[in-house]
């Protein structure tokens, strides 16, 4: 998923407002958040479940848009880990 520039202007200026470090805790509670929806998806699979699922995962992409933005220099670093992650994870699915 990609956003527009007035987006990525708008989280740069959250960056400035908020700090580096009240924006990294939201990280931490958004990926927080997600991980209780997916877990009440798993014992109650509605379509309010699954809304939820997806309005906290937006959430989480919005913060890691802002991670990227945090650490610029370091996106090279985290496509290679990507690339590597999705590689092994190829291998393992052609393995079994």
């Amino acid at each position: 998923m990609n956003i527009t520039e007035e987006q990525n202007n708008i989280l740069k200026a959250a960056i400035e407002k908020y700090g580096l470090d009240a924006q990294l805790d939201m990280v931490v509670e958004e990926c927080s958040e997600l991980i209780q929806a997916v877990q009440k998806y798993k014992r109650s699979r509605t379509i309010e479940t699954v809304e939820n699922i997806l309005k906290e995962g937006s959430d989480v992409f919005i913060m890691l848009k802002q991670v990227e933005l945090i650490f610029p220099n370091r996106m090279v670093k985290i496509q290679n880990e990507v690339d590597f992650k999705i590689n092994r994870l190829k291998n393992r699915l052609n393995n079994k």
